[in-house]
């Protein structure tokens, strides 16, 4: 009994559109009812009245909670309305698993530590202001990301990381510094003002802050925000992400070519590459593009099982051989786990691997990413879930969206969407509204943030878009929620 209680209801199920929050893991339900709750606050505290839509199986038990709690507090219509999308991570898991994000937030969650006992925040080194020498393991407070708002500057340049380009970030940072020195009347050279900006200029430039203690603290918070980029451009993962990211270019271009060999051929030859100490990428790596690869294609993959089973058993060889090196003892423990264990355990990731290719079988709308979205040529591209919910969502048809379900506890709405089968009554649509919420459940990239932003101003959109998530998501987190051995206590799961 106290399994099951722990693991939650066991019966099995034809389809996920079968389970309900009661048959999921005890945790889960309490992670899943907590953030409910916390939503719901939210939103009682900004005085609206939320129409919940869902994308996703999760983000159908998590609306129907939040709905659950609203009609349990008999909310009265004494709030503005607004709209909330929730929508399920593991839907689109290209973005969050790529290592090719042009914006410098993304970089600085994927590459800095975290701040111990934060789940945002990182640490950033903030010694070679003070010192000619670095000395990590001696300092008690490092530098973070995170500051009280009467450090409207400091967040100001946050805000614009994620908002903007990597070069306009850069740029901003390094201007707001050439005006900090000038005001503090300390000279400057004059060609630190002229040509494109860069990580070495703005290190250069930072120097000039070094030793003057005065300035430091009366500046610390805007210091500490350009040396988080500083820190992120000299970490020395740089060079392998640059791996990454030639892999991923080379993987989509097979995927556009009938004649070229399959993503898991190419995988094969990755693994090839690293025996033979052509490449240094690690089993976390590997996965990583492979979750990359399985979430882009979908459903519609042209590898064979006998593909996957090479690629599966030569991993397994490469580790056990250890070929091929594993960083993280979550996935695998390579000084504790016997040969059975680690086959066991990569068959395993296969199976949740392949989980991910179906997760939008059910879908029309919004069933492929990998897609051709120009009449130019035949070229496919990546087209991210989020913008493709948005554009269907602001879409001056005002079709009906059959892949976001609306959820609703309200007698009037459950009545208006039956009337409408046999009348002429509009039912209820994600645009009705003059605010709309955007929760991406299970963690975004900063990536996704700027480029929800970018169409929303490129449209003329009235409507106020906020985006909200469980987490700003790294390649860490992705490999935690997906191959953890433990993943109960995960919520991006779906």
């Amino acid at each position: 009994m106290e399994w099951l209680r722990t693991k939650g209801d066991q019966r099995k199920f034809n389809s996920l559109s079968e389970v309900e929050i009661q048959h999921t893991p005890k945790v889960f339900q309490v992670k899943l009812k907590l953030l409910a709750s916390a939503l719901s606050t939210l939103f009682d505290e900004l005085e609206l009245t939320e129409d919940c839509y869902a994308v996703g199986h999760t983000s159908k038990l998590l609306a129907a909670e939040l709905v659950n709690i609203s009609s349990a507090k008999l909310k009265k219509n004494v709030g503005s309305p607004c709209t909330v999308v929730f929508i399920d991570r593991t839907l689109d898991m290209v973005q969050a698993s790529s290592t090719s994000s042009s914006n410098l937030a993304d970089k600085i969650f994927q590459l800095l530590p975290k701040l111990p006992g934060h789940n945002l925040d990182v640490v950033v080194d903030m010694t070679r202001l003070i010192s000619s020498t670095t000395c990590k393991n001696n300092v008690l407070v490092p530098g973070s990301l995170a500051h009280s708002p009467s450090h409207k500057e400091a967040q100001s340049l946050l805000s614009f990381m994620v908002m903007e380009s990597k070069q306009d970030s850069l740029t901003k940072i390094y201007m707001k510094l050439v005006k900090i020195l000038k005001e503090e009347s300390i000279s400057v050279p004059e060609d630190t003002n002229v040509g494109k900006v860069t990580t070495d200029k703005l290190s250069l430039l930072i120097n000039y802050f070094r030793n003057n203690m005065e300035i430091f603290l009366k500046h610390s918070a805007v210091l500490q925000v350009a040396m988080a980029v500083v820190n992120t451009a000299e970490h020395e993962d740089n060079s392998c992400l640059e791996e990454i990211q030639s892999t991923e270019k080379v993987l989509q271009l097979s995927l556009n070519e009938e004649d070229s060999p399959s993503c898991l051929s190419h995988m094969l030859m990755l693994l090839k590459n690293v025996r033979e100490g052509i490449r240094s990428y690690c089993l976390e790596d590997i996965l990583l593009l492979l979750v990359y690869v399985y979430s882009l294609v979908g459903d519609e993959s042209s590898d064979s099982l006998e593909e996957e089973s090479n690629l599966q058993d030569t991993i397994i060889q490469d580790i056990l051989s250890e070929k091929l090196t594993v960083k993280t003892k979550f996935i695998i423990d390579v000084k504790q786990d016997s040969e059975k264990v680690v086959r066991n355990k990569i068959v395993g990731c296969f199976q949740r691997l392949s989980g991910l290719k179906h997760l939008r079988d059910d879908f029309t709308s919004f069933r492929e990413l990998f897609r051709n979205t120009s009449s130019l040529h035949n070229l496919r591209s990546y087209e991210p879930i989020l913008k493709q919910i948005v554009e269907k969502v602001f879409d001056p048809k005002k079709a009906e969206i059959n892949d976001i379900e609306f959820k609703s506890a309200r007698l009037k709405d459950f009545i208006k969407s039956g009337f409408s089968l046999f009348m002429n009554v509009s039912k209820p649509h994600p645009s009705d509204h003059p605010v709309l919420f955007l929760f991406v459940v299970g963690g975004v990239t900063c990536a996704e943030i700027q480029q929800i932003n970018e169409y929303i101003s490129s449209q003329n959109i009235k409507t106020q878009v906020i985006m909200g998530s469980t987490n700003i998501l790294n390649s860490q987190d992705i490999l935690s929620r997906i191959f953890s051995q433990n993943n109960a206590l995960y919520m991006p799961y779906s």
